[in-house]
């Protein structure tokens, strides 16, 4: 897959012989990803979806399921979920429509390591975490907790409550090539346990190469080879 960083892109097709002919498909589709150099991601939900890619995904992302854990379960709704809030949905999807949640626990825990091609300490991570409640909760229920990325919160995410219905995405950089943690553990005042949706995790790789001139493009206007 390439990424444009314009709106439009030049292709070049010559034939410049009468014996061959060639029949070339390319696909294009609007892609929308945070502003980050590069990336290669890895996205996760936690339900079973039979297509996890396009439809249920405006930008084709190849959703994986995390696998079946015994110490957690999932909690669905058969309702739309509200993707107005975020910008990685264009249009509600089933992938937010299903979350995990510990069965007999008060925290969620999950570990990522570095690819083996990265190997420094100047690694970087975007890790980006969705939630929504999928539950209307009775009055006297609250399901609230800290997210916490190597036993360590930050400004925001903290007593951290989702949403009934309406997703929201947590963003945060991750530094270094060691293995790296998510927590997500309940409050002292909680009476439900946390929850998450999906996840996405993209390296950050950056490109050094130069990026091609707009003029190699334009001097294909006047190429001939009709002769």
């Amino acid at each position: 897959m390439e990424l444009s960083e314009s709106s439009f892109r030049f292709q070049c097709q010559t034939r410049c012989s009468t014996t061959f002919r060639f029949l070339v498909f390319y696909s294009c589709r609007l892609l929308v990803l945070p502003k980050i150099p590069a990336s290669f991601g890895q996205f996760t939900q936690f339900c079973s979806l039979a297509n996890n890619r396009y439809p249920f995904d405006p930008h084709d992302r190849l959703w994986q399921s995390y696998g079946d854990i015994d110490a957690w379960t999932n909690i669905t709704t058969s309702t739309a979920v509200d993707v107005s809030n975020i910008s990685n949905f264009d249009t509600t999807s089933k992938i937010l429509w299903s979350s995990a949640t510990p069965v007999n626990g008060t925290r969620i825990d999950f570990t990522w390591s570095s690819d083996s091609s990265i190997n420094n300490d100047n690694a970087s991570y975007l890790l980006l975490l969705y939630f929504a409640e999928v539950q209307r909760l009775p009055r006297n229920a609250l399901r609230r907790f800290d997210i916490l990325i190597d036993n360590a919160t930050w400004n925001g995410s903290q007593r951290y409550t989702p949403k009934y219905l309406s997703a929201e995405l947590v963003k945060r950089m991750v530094q270094g090539s060691r293995e790296h943690t998510v927590s997500l553990v309940a409050t002292s005042d909680a009476t439900l346990p946390p929850i998450l949706n999906a996840f996405e995790i993209y390296s950050v790789l950056p490109m050094t190469e130069f990026a091609t001139n707009d003029a190699d493009g334009i001097c294909f206007d006047t190429l001939n080879c009709s002769k």
